[in-house]
């Protein structure tokens, strides 16, 4: 873990930037439940870029209480909470809001929705992958839907640099892309499944918009 303090003077540490308001959402994806991973790691990332990610993994721990550094760490606690509480889909805060600071509500979220387990989770997000199609919205959305999901069940296995399993990952991107498209795009679809190999998600996604 970072040691978000260690750079940090003694007057700054618990201190934040007070242009930083309590409006401010830390990804532009609320936390819904189907892509969590994604979720978990854009948001570490932007609590590092604000210097209090200390206040959700325990380097910056709390002063002695009815001090004026408590007071100050304090709010900076609140306004993490509140920057997190904003990053996620008012349908599943619930009991999180009962959360003591940002630490505990971290732990919460990561316990939250990860309890299921990694095989039960990549069940569901298939499950999900099967209820996806263009029917239901524009193909833009449709597509990025499918790709995000994909992204998270890639991220519940473990990593990878085999050029054989990035390929197979990028095929159940596209084949799941495909079998939700309109009837309308079949010779498209034939077209690009006659190829020895599939293409790169990205393009696939180009040569339906055209």
């Amino acid at each position: 873990m970072e040691d978000m303090g260690s750079n940090l003077t003694k007057e700054s540490i618990f201190k934040i930037n007070t242009n930083n308001g309590i409006g401010i959402k830390l990804t532009t994806f609320p936390l819904n439940g189907k892509i969590f991973s994604l979720w978990v790691n854009v948001s570490r990332r932007g609590l590092i870029t604000q210097w209090v990610f200390g206040y959700v993994n325990g380097d910056i721990r709390h002063p002695k209480e009815g001090t004026k550094e408590y007071h100050e760490w304090l709010y900076t606690d609140k306004i993490v909470v509140t920057w997190i509480i904003n990053s996620i889909y008012a349908s599943q805060v619930g009991t999180l809001q009962s959360a003591k600071d940002a630490k505990d509500l971290w732990e919460a979220i990561n316990q939250g929705f990860r309890g299921k387990g990694n095989l039960l989770r990549i069940y569901d997000l298939k499950q999900d992958l099967q209820s996806l199609n263009l029917k239901n919205s524009d193909f833009l959305n449709y597509s990025n839907e499918v790709k995000e999901t994909w992204y998270e069940i890639h991220a519940l296995h473990p990593p990878t640099t085999d050029l054989d399993e990035l390929k197979r990952e990028n095929e159940d991107m596209v084949m799941s892309l495909l079998s939700g498209i309109r009837s309308k795009f079949s010779e498209l679809r034939y077209s690009i499944l006659r190829n020895k190999e599939v293409p790169l998600y990205e393009k696939v996604i180009g040569m339906v918009e055209k």
